[in-house]
């Protein structure tokens, strides 16, 4: 992809023939059905791969898309950002699906407000739903990656801003999604919460012709203790490619064990494939445009 992004000729083109599907980001449908399993795919080789799906939706073909590198040297630091939420060490009751790309919670109730966002100081966004990307290696799983260097699991902890009432308006809007980035590292240790819940739910959703799995979840346990972030705005990673996300990227990591990593190895697509044998991870995108990454840390 070219920073310019698709001839706008072509783009009329492609629009007028085709028909743009929703986010997997916001809910769009009901969990666990046909129609929760978007057309697209992650084999390199395949039409329905990522060198494919602006053919389908021309905004991933677009300038300024996510995921990218986040190259620390041309970072801007020392901004004065400070997320916070307004429930901190609370169980969730939601449901756990798998949609055929990935397993995804879906949060019954959506009482947790995140405050503070960069270029929404003032709105309250409300968790909507967390789901993971990971591969088939204990290297290469995440979607976006720092100086180069990649993790074994990215989850992505997505918000819509409360103004907007509806995920689905939201979704729509310059301004109505955040998504909060994690990396997983795999490490040796006793077993903590995350552990806990994807060892006990993540074997109970491996086909995405299952039901849902209800359970409770803290997400405050997924966040790193320290909340450093880098920030950015891209794109969702998943067709149709919107370019509306505000990225916040936790610095520091999170520890899973071994074993619960290879729950997520188990995942089928709708087709009977498991998920990671072409991982759902977007490669990374062209990130040549000037685009702005800050950091509410010092360098």
């Amino acid at each position: 992809m070219v920073c310019g992004g698709l001839p706008a000729v072509f783009l009329l083109f492609v629009q007028r023939f085709v028909l743009i599907h929703g986010s997997t980001l916001i809910r769009e449908d009901t969990p666990g059905s046909e129609m929760s399993v978007m057309e697209f795919g992650y084999d390199p080789h395949s039409i329905k791969g990522p060198g494919y799906w602006n053919m389908k939706w021309p905004s991933c073909g677009f300038s300024r898309q996510s995921p990218i590198d986040i190259n620390t040297t041309y970072v801007t630091y020392g901004r004065p950002y400070e997320i916070r939420y307004n429930q901190e060490n609370q169980d969730l009751p939601g449901n756990l699906i798998n949609n055929g790309h990935t397993t995804a919670f879906y949060f019954e109730e959506k009482a947790r407000y995140l405050y503070g966002v960069p270029g929404s100081p003032k709105d309250k966004f409300l968790l909507n739903e967390l789901h993971f990307h990971f591969g088939n290696d204990r290297i290469h799983g995440s979607e976006h990656s720092i100086n180069g260097q990649f993790f074994p699991i990215e989850v992505h902890m997505v918000h819509y801003n409360s103004k907007y009432r509806q995920p689905r308006i939201a979704s729509m809007m310059p301004d109505g999604i955040i998504a909060v980035s994690v990396f997983l590292r795999i490490r040796k240790g006793p077993p903590n919460h995350v552990d806990t819940f994807i060892k006990t739910n993540i074997p109970r959703v491996k086909d995405p012709k299952g039901k849902p799995v209800k359970a409770d979840l803290n997400p405050s346990l997924l966040l790193p203790f320290k909340r450093d972030f880098y920030t950015y705005r891209g794109s969702v990673s998943v067709p149709p490619c919107k370019n509306n996300i505000r990225w916040i990227i936790m610095k520091e990591t999170r520890d899973i064990s071994f074993l619960a990593y290879r729950a997520f190895l188990t995942l089928k697509t709708k087709e009977g494939e498991i998920i990671s044998k072409y991982g759902n991870f977007r490669p990374i995108q062209d990130s040549s445009c000037n685009r702005l990454v800050e950091a509410n840390f010092m360098y």
